[in-house]
């Protein structure tokens, strides 16, 4: 059945985006526009090896750069935690204020008191009218309350919105000094994406991981697309969490393929005798003296 290849499909492809980024061009390092004479001279010759970006500080920069990247996302995160936190106060007093208004909305009557109503006593009547009053009042602070509130929640769900794009973008900043062609690839006119798969990507702690997988993969990615929502949720969780796997595989075997570190080499050779200790041969040995 077409869902259920698609699904096994999902399971099993994953691993390939780590192929894919093997296989993805790296981008020239240490390139100008500028043409390249030929040197003339020693001195010119060893200022341009000079200059030449050297392994060690390629990955020097690469670093500089993923820990910059870094440190922005996790001022994003912790926006992102004032912002939850925030969110969850406004919606408890929300409820607060609601739970608090419902009852007196019940005992209100629906219109203004009557004389009439309480057969003509002034007092009962005043009392009524007093207490409708009150609690009329009670309910419009409450509405007003509750209105600000929730303007309040919407733009907080607003610039949750936006602290989660902007953490994309970084990640996607991170993802890509590993995968250059990343943004070549997510912004490939043929790589399409419903609105729900794309938020639920950019919600995703690897989205951009996710996005590249079904960019390299656009037959399960359009097979995604015409999915429910709850479907396509748990194809995009088995995809992101298949990739969550293969890059601690990854890191892992990184690690334990590390260089062993040199070995110290002991001198083999005889250190010389000390000369006060030399008997009267080796001594003139040791002058040069031949008799």
């Amino acid at each position: 059945m077409e869902t259920d290849a698609a699904i096994a499909e999902a399971e099993i492809l994953p691993t390939e985006i780590e192929q894919a980024g093997q296989d993805a061009p790296e981008p020239e390092q240490g390139e100008t526009s500028e043409a390249v004479e030929t040197p003339e001279t020693g001195e010119k010759a060893a200022e341009e090896s000079s200059g030449e970006e050297t392994p060690e500080k390629l990955a020097e920069e690469k670093q500089k750069k993923r820990n910059s990247v870094q440190e922005r996302i996790s001022q994003l995160a912790r926006q992102k935690n004032e912002a939850n936190t925030r969110v969850s106060e406004l919606e408890q007093q929300v409820a607060y204020l609601q739970s608090q208004s419902q009852p007196q909305t019940q005992d209100m009557p629906q219109t203004y008191p009557r004389l009439e109503d309480y057969d003509y006593d002034e007092g009962r009547h005043q009392q009524a009218v007093l207490q409708y009053t009150a609690n009329l009042n009670a309910q419009n602070v409450s509405q007003v309350m509750q209105q600000q509130q929730q303007a309040q929640l919407a733009q907080l769900q607003a610039k949750k919105q936006q602290i989660a794009s902007a953490t994309f973008v970084e990640k996607s900043n991170d993802f890509s000094i590993d995968y250059p062609d990343f943004k070549e690839k997510v912004t490939n006119p043929a790589f399409e994406q419903s609105d729900f798969v794309a938020n639920q990507i950019v919600e995703m702690s690897n989205g951009p991981a996710v996005a590249y997988y079904l960019a390299n993969n656009q037959n399960i990615a359009n097979s995604i697309n015409r999915k429910s929502d709850i479907e396509a949720l748990k194809d995009l969780t088995r995809i992101s969490t298949a990739l969550s796997i293969n890059a601690k595989k990854r890191r892992s075997a990184t690690q334990t393929n590390a260089p062993t570190p040199s070995r110290t080499v002991t001198p083999k050779g005889k250190v010389s005798k000390d000369p006060d200790k030399m008997t009267p041969d080796e001594y003139r040995r040791y002058r040069g003296y031949t008799k």
